[in-house]
């Protein structure tokens, strides 16, 4: 309990010490020897004894404005520690690619929360398939959705639930020469990578390694102008003429625009598809079922996704 800022909120509504004592259910000594204490440890005086009602000092107007928030924040906290406590708030924690969230669960998300109340939504980032056995294992997710991160299939329940391929993403201006004199919508020879300057995704991602391998298999050298961005900067510098990049078919989902031309490439590894798992003994709870529900609806109206539900 925050008592200090309590009580200086105490004197300064009751403008005296013996009304904010009594309002305190303290002494009206403890409650001055209080006082006096906390403005020993500040160095200053915190309201003017002079006056009647008590006035703040600036010092303790600046006190105040903390106390009357430090005071609301630990009100909230008490009221969803109570609610914990008493099971009336809910938790549902799901397991999420953080390259894929905000265009493939944003809606998905947003329907679920508008739709669902008193239940306290987290979502926690995927880093790889291990990552995803152990939150899996741990008990510290309730399920994963629409991951390309596949846990363990003798040990979790994963179902395909939206495929996705690799793609080409390169500026519009640069769309006929990679296109070659090809009709629209024809998948483009691996060497017209050659021609345009290379923007790899971050280091660490799976898509670098695939991206390389494949390009060494079809013959390609990329000429790579930027290397191991961001996802969200591959995207931008793609958006902004510097290069093209590879990403995955479901990455600009959402946020298409005019700027951005995608192409198929002849011969390049299909990817795979985005999961939904959990755990074989797991029994889903009603808000599980509710978010599963949703994601399962937004898919089928979205065929741009490809999904397989």
């Amino acid at each position: 309990m925050n008592e200090d800022a309590r009580l200086v909120l105490a004197i300064y509504e009751h403008g005296t010490i013996s009304e904010a004592s009594r309002h305190m259910h303290l002494s009206q000594p403890a409650l001055s020897k209080k006082l006096k204490a906390l403005e020993n440890r500040l160095g200053t005086k915190l309201f003017d004894r002079a006056r009647h009602p008590l006035e703040p000092t600036l010092a303790g107007q600046a006190y105040l404005a903390f106390a009357k928030r430090a005071v609301a924040a630990e009100n909230r906290v008490i009221k969803e520690v109570d609610a914990i406590a008493r099971n009336a708030r809910r938790r549902l924690t799901v397991g999420v690619s953080p390259a894929r969230c905000d265009t493939l669960l944003a809606d998905v998300v947003e329907r679920f929360c508008r739709t669902t109340d008193d239940c306290t939504l987290s979502l926690v980032g995927i880093d790889s398939d291990e990552h995803l056995d152990a939150l899996l294992s741990d008990d510290r997710i309730d399920f994963a959705a629409m991951t390309p991160s596949v846990p363990n299939r003798q040990l979790f329940v994963v179902e395909t639930i939206c495929e996705e391929h690799l793609q080409l993403f390169a500026p519009v201006a640069m769309a006929d020469d990679l296109r070659g004199g090809k009709e629209a919508g024809s998948a483009l020879d691996p060497a017209a990578l050659e021609q345009v300057p290379f923007i790899m995704p971050p280091k660490p991602w799976p898509l670098n390694w695939i991206i390389r391998t494949s390009m060494d298999a079809l013959g390609v050298r990329l000429n790579v102008a930027m290397h191991s961005c961001s996802t969200e900067m591959t995207f931008e510098m793609v958006r902004r003429g510097l290069g093209a990049s590879i990403l995955p078919s479901t990455f600009d989902f959402g946020r298409m625009d005019d700027e951005v031309a995608r192409f198929d490439i002849a011969g390049l590894e299909k990817g795979g598809g985005l999961v939904l798992a959990h755990r074989k003994d797991w029994r889903p709870s009603e808000d599980a079922c509710s978010f599963i529900s949703i994601l399962r609806a937004w898919l089928r109206e979205h065929p741009g996704t490809t999904p397989t539900v």
